[in-house]
């Protein structure tokens, strides 16, 4: 990667919100765009900012405008995250919306939206940073979506996930490690399964396998969650990355191509089809999470690594 690229990656670690930022354009056309670079600068004054970048289409819109709206996205507004980001289109067309106080377009179902004044314009580099002095705000007790590492994410999956840890023992944890282009599992002879463990301190030991096997990973985005229906108990999936792949693996660890997994030889049935599923979304870069029992269930799309939804 180049330099800024490692620097972007870097930057992705950190978890945030999404937010669409909107104006009017001087002859009233609403004009928006998807940022994730929001924060909340002062309560008195009640002042907060916004990063624009100095290559934005509809910069010239903000320029000359004196206010502007914040519109802090809900889990349910990925959709609406993606048009704001990449469509060449109406924007305004695809998003319902109404028009504030202030004359600028707010955004509806959002977890919550602030219109402002603009306080003050600063130069920074490639980006020009808006501090805006909050005029009018309202929220709502929704979740809200998140971003991280180039991915969108849902809090209220993540809470469940934490739940089930915290109230049953026979949890089953596992994880979908990608190297590359590769997947580690355990293979014995022809039969895979994918690095799982229950709850507990079987669960520390598989990260002490893991450690011996010299794959360096952290637990990364939720993926699959899913309760076996003949037996009550729940596993439950993350998809993580390790930054090389080890040359020398041990405990029966092997990287396998994720585009040639030999999926029939996994044993249990709702594997087979999550790592069908994960071959799938490798392939377009846009991944899911899976909520439901071991033979039914809905997919909520929570990632689109090949939309470039935040440059602003």
């Amino acid at each position: 990667m180049t330099d800024q690229q490692q620097l972007r990656a870097a930057f992705s670690t950190f978890l945030t919100g999404v937010t669409v930022v909107t104006t009017s354009a001087s002859d009233g056309t609403p004009v928006g765009f998807t940022a994730n670079s929001f924060t909340s600068v002062s309560l008195d004054p009640p002042l907060l900012l916004v990063c624009l970048s100095n290559t934005l289409n509809c910069l010239e819109a903000f320029e000359q405008a004196q206010h502007f709206a914040v519109n802090i996205l809900s889990s349910s507004q990925q959709d609406v995250s993606n048009t704001f980001a990449a469509y060449d289109g109406d924007r305004f067309e695809k998003a319902s919306h109404r028009t504030g106080n202030n004359g600028c377009p707010l955004l509806n179902d959002c977890c919550a939206w602030f219109e402002c004044k603009i306080h003050q314009r600063v130069d920074a580099g490639d980006h020009t940073i808006y501090i805006g002095k909050i005029l009018d705000y309202q929220y709502e007790e929704s979740d809200p979506l998140g971003y991280s590492r180039q991915g969108y994410f849902s809090l209220q999956h993540e809470q469940m996930a934490r739940q089930l840890h915290a109230s049953s023992p026979d949890v089953v944890t596992g994880y979908l490690i990608e190297v590359d282009d590769c997947l580690v599992v355990r293979k014995q002879g022809d039969q895979c399964t994918l690095p799982e463990a229950l709850a507990g301190n079987a669960l520390e030991q598989l990260h002490l396998e893991l450690q011996d096997g010299k794959i360096n990973h952290s637990t990364g985005m939720l993926y699959s969650m899913f309760q076996f229906g003949d037996r009550g108990s729940h596993a439950v999936y993350y998809r993580c990355r390790a930054k090389t792949a080890p040359i020398d693996l041990t405990n029966n660890l092997h990287c396998l191509p994720i585009a040639e997994l030999p999926i029939e030889n996994f044993e249990t049935k709702p594997v087979r089809s999550m790592l069908a599923r994960f071959q799938r979304e490798h392939a377009t870069g846009s991944y899911g999470i899976y909520h439901g029992t071991e033979t039914a269930g809905n997919v909520t799309p929570v990632s689109d690594e090949n939309t470039q939804a935040y440059r602003s």
